[in-house]
């Protein structure tokens, strides 16, 4: 066990539960470590909050423009739609979608997710992962799969409806039996996965980012 739950910087939740940012990580990473998804789906973890910056200024920037957009096209808009299924795993799978347009006539609904950093695969599948969960639940009226927005500072990327496919489900579904477990997955240790780790001050696996050491050749 790389993890003791045990820890006193660990908080059991109430409710088990995983969110879509982790799933869209690990579905474009085959390499990403499903260890930090599997503690934080049923802890809580006690960690360094301290960071600010000037991102939530830039993204909250970024929906105000998309949605003053998508209302001038006569389309409803609601800001920060909460939405969450339940796995046939029994866990709950929770997000939200940074604008929800529903559908408007022959219109199909549009998710928009608003990003301030660099192109990333794992932008791409969290919207493929709420066009199936908006088409599955019921509360969002969805006669067709809806299409998607990556909002970016500089850019926008489209989403076909037809990307959250039967495979991708199958994905998710391989992906949600590992984090159901009640085994602890076996940690994927690199600099890249622990280096923003957020379990790793607890994780008995994290790899260190000091840089690599360097012998001095004399070939070149």
């Amino acid at each position: 066990m790389v993890i003791d739950v045990n820890s006193d910087q660990l908080v059991k939740k109430p409710e088990p539960n995983v969110w879509v940012t982790w799933l869209a990580k690990l579905l474009a990473d085959p390499s990403e470590c499903y260890l930090p998804a599997w503690v934080q789906t049923r802890f809580s973890v006690n960690k360094d909050n301290t960071f600010t910056g000037d991102w939530a200024l830039r993204h909250a920037n970024i929906i105000e423009q998309v949605a003053k957009r998508l209302s001038a096209s006569s389309r409803q808009v609601r800001i920060e739609q909460e939405i969450a299924v339940i796995s046939r795993t029994g866990l709950r799978i929770s997000g939200t979608m940074d604008i929800w347009a529903p559908e408007a006539g022959k219109r199909v609904a549009i998710i928009v997710d608003a990003k301030t950093g660099k192109h990333k695969p794992s932008h791409r599948l969290q919207i493929n992962l709420y066009q199936l969960m908006t088409s599955l639940n019921q509360e969002f009226r969805c006669t067709h799969k809806p299409g998607g927005l990556i909002a970016y500072s500089d850019s926008e990327i489209w989403i076909k409806p037809t990307e959250a496919s039967p495979e991708l489900a199958k994905k998710v579904a391989a992906a949600m039996e590992i984090i159901a477990s009640d085994i602890q997955p076996l940690p994927s240790p690199s600099r890249n996965n622990c280096r923003y780790c957020s379990i790793g001050h607890i994780c008995q696996s994290r790899q260190s980012s000091a840089p690599f050491s360097a012998p001095l050749i004399d070939l070149f």
